[in-house]
């Protein structure tokens, strides 16, 4: 079985958020330097009109579940 993993992985801030014409949203997301590495993944994505599933923790319940997991192993 092939297993579902993330394309990238990374903090973000939201900067902007707005309804367009026809009534759809769009969302503009701020990230810190080190999510440079994923601009040419994503780039790719937007050329190629391909849809992402994004999904959103907030990032401290999330930093403390993932410390919690670490300290159960």
């Amino acid at each position: 079985m092939n297993e579902l993993s993330p394309l990238c992985d990374f903090p973000v801030g939201v900067a902007n958020v707005k309804t367009m014409a026809d009534g759809s949203p769009r969302f503009t997301f701020e990230a810190e330097e080190s999510a440079n590495k994923f601009l040419s993944l994503l780039g790719e994505c937007q050329a190629q009109k391909r849809y992402l599933h994004l999904v959103i923790y907030d990032e401290n319940q999330f930093q403390t579940l993932i410390d919690q997991s670490i300290t159960k192993s």
